[in-house]
């Protein structure tokens, strides 16, 4: 071929047209087809290429224009269906879905909240630590009051034990037996109030921090766990539903599960703490130690009576309310963190919470910081020696303990 490329006519043009041209043209030169070089196959295949452009430029603005015409069709009937919506529940006062941030849906004017009602919402929710407006608190108010009969009636219908209703700026958690807890989304530390709420805990597997009780107006400890945590938790909410209505072991409120890796559960707040972090304080008297020390009795006793172990006594596990009176403060004291505790339990799991529950009560002694002179024994006749009594082997019963207590408040 030399320094030419010969291409047959008849074969560019079935490439491009996709037509067979039928026979091969007879025109020829010394009996070969004729040739078509190089610059006739581009001037060809700018042709076709300009032929094409056209034709899609063409397609696609046919194509925008329909695209626009459709979505203005959808836009406008989309926008007639909303406003007729908005005029309905504008007649009805009902909305379900959160408005902006800082408000709780629509304002609402069909539902008339008492101001008092108002009032014990933003106390409330100012206890937990929840750094808001009255008339956030207001809108919260009128937000649950106009949506909770509707709420419960749906997880009624479905059998449901709970929903989330997001409303910023926070959520709502609605129990199928009516119970509302509006939680508090930011953390802080105890006693060192932010945004929303207080971090009372956290650990590896569990967080707990304050929530919101609407249905009594009250601060609740509302517990999270993940991971392995789930399973201590689990068994945590079972045993307190077990010792429901208990004066001296931590009340459980709600219970809500989320699959195998996580479960929230609320409790009643303890104001105080666990009395580990009040040793040392000058507001607890030698009166107030010895009837924390009866209360945690009375706790474990009643949980041994039912056959169980708590597994895990400590200063750390029990917990205080103070309760401010005309006479001094007194404190409510309360067996916890029940997540190592079981039934069917053995004699000697007994004794060691006895035995470890009487130590725990040594280190409350007022009189000296040396922790070796704590584990001596004490005077006869004190409560400390009650408690010195209890971690010996085999330890005093509670019974005779709570006996002997008994008979020091009464001197």
């Amino acid at each position: 071929m030399g320094d030419k490329v010969y291409v047959q006519r008849n074969m560019i043009k079935e490439f491009f047209t996709g037509k067979s041209p039928g026979a091969a043209s007879t025109e020829s030169t010394g009996g070969k087809p004729k040739r078509l070089d190089l610059s006739d196959l581009s001037t060809t295949v700018k042709t076709q290429a300009k032929a094409l452009g056209e034709k899609a430029s063409s397609t696609a603005s046919a194509l925008g224009e329909l695209s626009t015409a459709a979505f203005k069709g959808i836009d406008n009937a989309a926008s007639s269906v909303f406003s007729k919506l908005q005029e309905a529940m504008n007649k009805t006062g009902a909305k379900d879905s959160p408005g902006g941030s800082g408000q709780v849906g629509t304002a609402v004017t069909s539902s008339n909240v008492s101001e008092e009602q108002v009032d014990s919402v933003h106390r409330g929710l100012a206890e937990g630590g929840g750094n808001i407006s009255r008339d956030t608190a207001k809108d919260i108010t009128k937000y649950i009051e106009n949506n909770k009969e509707k709420w419960v009636a749906e997880l009624q219908s479905k059998n449901q034990d709970f929903k989330y209703i997001k409303a910023e700026p926070r959520t709502i958690t609605v129990f199928k037996d009516g119970t509302i807890i509006v939680n508090l989304k930011s953390k802080a530390k105890l006693n060192r109030p932010t945004v929303e709420g207080r971090e009372l805990g956290e650990g590896s597997c569990k967080k707990v921090k304050t929530a919101f009780h609407y249905n009594c107006s009250k601060i609740v400890a509302q517990s999270k766990a993940f991971g392995m945590g789930v399973i201590f938790q689990e068994n945590e909410a079972n045993m307190l539903t077990k010792f429901k209505g208990d004066p001296h072991i931590l009340q459980v409120i709600t219970v809500s599960v989320h699959g195998q890796d996580k479960q929230v559960f609320t409790t009643e707040f303890m104001n105080k703490g666990d009395v580990s972090s009040c040793i040392g304080q000058s507001s607890i008297t030698r009166e107030n130690r010895v009837d924390i020390a009866t209360q945690a009795l009375k706790g474990l006793s009643s949980m041994h009576k039912a056959g169980c172990s708590h597994n895990d006594v400590k200063l750390d596990n029990i917990f205080l309310r103070q309760i401010d009176t005309p006479d001094g403060p007194k404190f409510e004291a309360k067996l916890a963190d029940l997540g190592l505790a079981h039934e069917k339990t053995e004699g000697t799991e007994q004794k060691v919470d006895i035995q470890k529950l009487g130590k725990s009560l040594l280190l409350l002694r007022h009189d000296t910081d040396n922790v070796q002179q704590q584990f001596k024994e004490p005077a006869d006749g004190t409560e400390e020696h009650v408690f010195w009594e209890m971690t010996q082997d085999p330890p005093l019963s509670l019974e005779v303990a709570l006996s002997k207590l008994s008979a020091l408040q009464q001197k």
